[in-house]
């Protein structure tokens, strides 16, 4: 088995690293530029400025690729890094650590008045041979597992339920609320998604803050290889994309079936640009990562979808590494604090 990657847990954001950088919604013609996304990020003053960008983490072997599309503006943004100390957490812990962290994110998201202005949230971390899923909206996450060659395999969801206001397990959730009144046309007062980070005003009619989070083991065989896929829903929309092969559809089984020797930020950019390519209207943001169940190590992806604005977005990237680290942390003290007691 390999070491650990690291003692401390490690921010993504704040890697430097060579990004391919365009002033396009498309990435047509990329300027190679050596940054960090933490800094990227700083220096988008407007979000309808076209821009995208596709990088490499060589730390985490994270790749991503955010496209501008045909939206009039960007308002998706990604976190990565490593979090070894979750490593030392009981199932049940790691699942109270991602709620938890959660919950404090919308407490930041209340303390800016964040009425109007909202993101999904789906991040997924990788722990072994386990990955824990949290997601609030309709952002997602994927795995996709090939057998011998490359031959065969699967793929399919992480977060069962996205969270829009006509699925099924939604449409309980606000008809026990007395909020059903207000969902119409597949939507929430207008908004496509009935659980959202941000987006307070939207309280009163049934959205709430909390995540779904999911535990899955993943078993690989002796040649086979997998991977982990957070993407936003501009990756999916409209059905451009689908998880796995349909009559007439591209599928995202296919496109990394196809590309699976390639680097994680060659096949974010295959998927993305093909989501674009096949009518999504939406920005693309897409993080890729290949498992290594040899590797003693834990890595975390997230997708944060804005709506109504860049602040809800810019807030959960900034603050998303920290809480997570000091949320761990406080479980291990208290665990800690429970044995000595």
């Amino acid at each position: 088995m390999k070491k650990e990657q690291a003692a401390q847990p490690f921010d993504g954001l704040t890697e430097e690293m060579t990004i391919e950088l365009a002033k396009d919604r498309i990435i047509r013609q990329p300027v190679l530029t050596k940054t960090t996304l933490a800094t990227l990020y700083d220096n988008f003053d407007d979000p309808y400025e076209p821009h995208s960008y596709a990088g490499l983490s060589s730390i985490t072997q994270i790749g991503f690729a955010e496209l501008h599309g045909q939206r009039k503006a960007m308002e998706d943004r990604i976190a990565f890094g490593t979090q070894p100390a979750f490593l030392q957490l009981s199932e049940n812990q790691r699942c109270t650590a991602l709620f938890n962290t959660i919950a404090k994110l919308e407490q930041v998201m209340d303390s800016h008045y964040l009425e109007r202005t909202g993101s999904t949230l789906c991040a997924a971390v990788i722990c072994g041979k386990d990955i824990y899923t949290a997601s609030v909206g309709d952002s997602a996450a994927y795995l996709v597992a090939l057998t011998n060659e490359d031959e065969a395999g699967q793929c399919r969801r992480l977060n069962v339920h996205l969270h829009h206001p006509h699925e099924p397990s939604e449409e309980k959730r606000l008809e026990k609320a007395g909020k059903a009144m207000f969902s119409r046309h597949h939507r929430l007062m207008g908004l496509a998604v009935s659980r959202a980070m941000g987006d307070t005003m939207m309280e009163e009619f049934g959205l709430i803050h909390d995540p779904d989070i999911y535990h899955d083991e993943i078993n690989l065989p002796q040649k086979g290889k997998a991977f982990l896929i957070v993407a936003c829903d501009g990756l999916t929309e409209g059905d451009c994309l689908t998880a796995n092969p349909q009559p007439e559809s591209t599928s995202i089984f296919e496109l990394v079936q196809k590309n699976s020797r390639c680097d994680s930020q060659k096949m974010a950019s295959v998927l993305a640009h093909e989501a674009i390519k096949k009518g999504s209207s939406d920005n693309v943001s897409v993080i890729v990562t290949l498992l290594d169940h040899t590797q003693v190590s834990v890595k975390y992806m997230a997708v944060f979808d804005g709506h109504g604005g860049t602040a809800c977005a810019e807030l959960l990237r900034k603050h998303f590494h920290t809480l997570f680290s000091d949320t761990i942390q406080q479980i291990l003290d208290s665990s800690s604090s429970a044995i000595l007691s």
